[in-house]
């Protein structure tokens, strides 16, 4: 957020803080497992270590869909490994689905 996006460290971090403070956040260990998984991911999707990894404690972890705003990310939209998927989509579409479902 601070580089890439170019926020002030102070607002990354309170922005940060108040994610962490959220119940629907997630903290997740990181395995031999999941690293093996993510190196696979990695090679099949062509995807960066650290999108890897993540995507790889997801799926491990048995999440079935990856809210971000990620652009290389959302171009994947699903992931598939290991008889196991995860669907990648980012907050407006997954608003846009819930006032569909009212």
């Amino acid at each position: 957020m601070v580089y890439k996006q170019k926020w002030r460290r102070e607002d990354a971090k309170n922005t940060l803080n108040d994610y962490i403070d959220l119940d629907t956040i997630l903290f997740l260990d990181q395995t031999k497992k999941v690293t093996k998984l993510g190196l696979e991911i990695g090679a099949i999707y062509g995807l960066g270590g650290r999108d890897s990894l993540i995507l790889a404690n997801f799926i491990t972890n048995s999440i079935e869909r990856m809210i971000t705003s990620d652009r290389e990310l959302l171009e994947a939209k699903i992931i598939q490994i290991n008889e196991r998927e995860l669907e990648i989509t980012e907050m407006r579409s997954l608003l846009s689905e819930e006032e569909d479902q009212r």
